[in-house]
């Protein structure tokens, strides 16, 4: 039986805390606790922290978007830290002025944190239905569905990432592509039926390379398996503007970079 403790805000005013400073060469697990600090430290009226057995925070949970009491659960900010999504040398770039865009933020707590505990200020929000604590950060927000074309962006980002979105609705998504005349040829495994589920992938991942800067980089935390990477990496290299997959640290992250 785990010992979890919960953490929950009382207030219900927006905080800001003094912005923790980041280097480059801070150690992973130092940004963890900083995450998991600022994370209780910015707690709002409705949010909720769990934390494991080992002390770490293991889920995030607020109200429910459509004003009821009942709890959404999401990942807190340390798990993104700890999972690899969120990086030293990122926080300290994004502390200096690059920017982020978030696709599938939900209530944006990651982001909120980055921003009134992290001092990051070029943050956007986006997803497919825009969460009311997402709307009230004070963050610039986009609705769209990241699994058909996106919008125009008025600029494009350093930093795109996926923050547990990223392959949560491709099967269903794929699911109602029912026009194969839709599918290029190429993504028919073997003459057969279209590999659906990753022309819906790819569709996502050709608009992150386009809203990326020169030098940006994409992160999702979804491990591609080996027939995806199979299909996306040649393809990536092709697209305009070409980009590549980058080997990460930790497995459970997939890193995109626009190629120069």
């Amino acid at each position: 039986m785990k010992n979890i403790s919960i953490l929950q805000a009382a207030s219900e005013a927006p905080r800001m805390i003094t912005p923790s400073q980041v280097s480059p060469d801070t150690p992973q697990e130092v940004l963890v606790r900083i995450l998991e600090e600022c994370s209780r430290a910015l707690l709002e009226a409705g949010e909720t922290i769990k934390k494991d057995d080992t002390g770490h925070d293991e889920t995030y949970s607020c109200d429910g978007d459509d004003g009821s009491e009942k709890k959404y659960f999401y990942f807190p900010a340390g798990w993104h830290g700890k999972c690899g999504l969120v990086t030293a040398p990122m926080i300290a770039n994004l502390q200096s002025g690059a920017s982020l865009l978030s696709v599938g933020s939900g209530p944006a707590h990651l982001e909120r944190v980055l921003h009134r505990g992290l001092g990051v200020q070029n943050i956007t929000l986006s997803d497919i239905y825009l969460h009311p604590r997402a709307l009230k950060s004070g963050l610039p927000c986009h609705q769209f569905d990241m699994t058909k074309p996106w919008p125009q962006f008025e600029r494009n980002f350093d930093y795109i990432i996926f923050p547990e979105s990223f392959g949560l609705n491709y099967k269903s998504q794929a699911d109602t592509i029912t026009e194969e005349a839709s599918i290029p040829k190429d993504f028919y495994r073997k003459g057969d039926e279209p590999f659906r589920q990753s022309f819906s992938m790819y569709t996502s991942l050709s608009s992150a390379v386009r809203a990326l800067n020169s030098d940006g980089k994409i992160m999702i935390t979804y491990p591609l398996y080996s027939h995806e990477l199979e299909f996306f990496r040649p393809r990536l290299l092709e697209h305009v503007p070409p980009a590549r997959f980058v080997d990460p640290q930790k497995p459970r992250v997939t890193i995109i970079e626009r190629v120069k």
